[in-house]
């Protein structure tokens, strides 16, 4: 599935155009089986690249305006903000509060 709001950084990058259109491929292929969420970690290993890289791979997706970046709770997924400076220092969480 291609995303044409990727076609610029594409253009702007095209030493990454082939990890580009990799994750491209995941990340449709994740969208058509109904996943909406992207775990970096599975991308990475689906794409045997490093955690690293295919978190910069994805930062490009987003500045693109193709993905937006979310915090979510390990352990639960309950909580979820957009913007890191939203998370508090010590967030509680109702579900996860008490468990190791």
């Amino acid at each position: 599935m291609p995303f044409p709001r990727l076609e610029r950084t594409k253009l702007n990058h095209p030493r990454l155009r082939p990890q580009l259109e990799l994750l491209e491929t995941y990340i449709g292929g994740e969208v058509e089986e109904g996943r909406t969420r992207i775990v970096p970690a599975l991308a990475a290993t689906a794409l045997k690249k490093s955690e690293a890289e295919t978190l910069a791979l994805l930062m490009l997706f987003e500045d693109a305006g193709v993905l937006t970046h979310e915090y979510v709770c390990k352990r639960t997924g309950v909580l979820t903000v957009a913007d890191k400076s939203e998370l508090e220092d010590d967030v509680p969480c109702q579900l996860c509060d008490g468990c190791d």
